[in-house]
């Protein structure tokens, strides 16, 4: 099986993605034999489509000869050690960050309510804003809480000091496995450690659940703070590879991590009701 999303837009072009606003989403099939078949009937449609090409998030262990066409570190940290367990195997900047965190006042909730979103929300545009990076709109995650979250599957984690939120994180969930997807703070008080307190709650909620195993995403291979961050729970570090089929070339080809570069500091210097028409107005060319 290869679920694949056609995306169209008249700045990227139309294009199939397995998938969309996903860090991973490989393909299932019992050996690269049987892969073939299914991709080379996804080849055929996407030649009837007029895509640009093809991109598999994932699954480059069935297609060995052909080249990644972007890579990244991906995280997954094990939660069979149950809460004590997982503790003691952070680095110790991280115990001490949740120690500090919850020394200080901070107070942590699990909540799966609409209202929590906003929350959250509010959070992320001002997180994406010192990054330089567009928001998705708010009627991307109303969807999130629509058919993810107000189903069952996912969950949204706020951390507050004396009411007001300082951080917050959204994950999702299914079978036994839990996806760390969104993360945002406030800035001016990331002294509180209301990122690390916040994780850890959700850590604890989905071990306590009997959730095997929870992934951090996808981390560019030039944010090495992000990446010592995610290690430093624990996590067990891979390589995650993209993998682009060019229709017109008909063979795959080379691509580059674009998040980082200029753009973002130009984004970063727009006005806040700017900033968030550009997320309205560009997110869904950018999937």
């Amino acid at each position: 099986m290869l679920p694949i999303v056609e995306v169209q837009s008249w700045i990227t072009g139309r294009r199939g993605v397995s998938l969309p606003f996903a860090d991973f989403c490989p393909p299932m099939a019992s050996d690269a034999v049987a892969f073939d078949m299914v991709f080379a009937k996804a080849v055929e449609y996407a030649r009837e489509r007029k895509w640009k090409y093809l991109e598999l998030r994932g699954g480059r262990c069935l297609l060995r000869e052909a080249k990644a066409s972007v890579a990244y570190h991906a995280h997954v940290l094990d939660l069979s050690a149950g809460p004590d367990g997982l503790f003691g195997r952070f680095e110790g900047r991280m115990r001490t960050a949740i120690r500090k965190a919850e020394r200080e006042g901070v107070r942590v909730e699990v909540s799966n309510a609409a209202e929590a979103v906003r929350t959250y929300y509010d959070l992320h545009c001002e997180t994406r804003k010192k990054h330089g990076v567009p928001p998705q709109p708010f009627s991307f995650f109303q969807n999130v809480y629509r058919h993810i979250i107000s189903t069952g599957f996912g969950i949204v984690v706020v951390a507050r000091y004396q009411g007001a939120p300082v951080a917050a994180a959204v994950f999702m969930h299914y079978g036994r496995q839990a996806v760390y997807k969104f993360s945002a703070s406030n800035a001016a008080f990331l002294r509180l450690c209301g990122n690390n307190v916040a994780l850890w709650e959700a850590i604890k909620w989905y071990a306590n659940q009997g959730f095997s195993r929870m992934h951090f995403g996808r981390t560019s291979f030039g944010n090495d703070g992000l990446r010592k961050y995610k290690a430093g729970w624990g996590a067990e570090e891979t390589t995650l590879e993209y993998l682009r089929y060019s229709l017109t070339k008909q063979a795959y080809v080379v691509d580059q991590d674009r998040s980082e570069g200029g753009h973002n500091r130009v984004m970063g210097l727009l006005p806040n009701p700017l900033f968030r028409l550009a997320g309205r107005m560009l997110y869904g060319h950018l999937s």
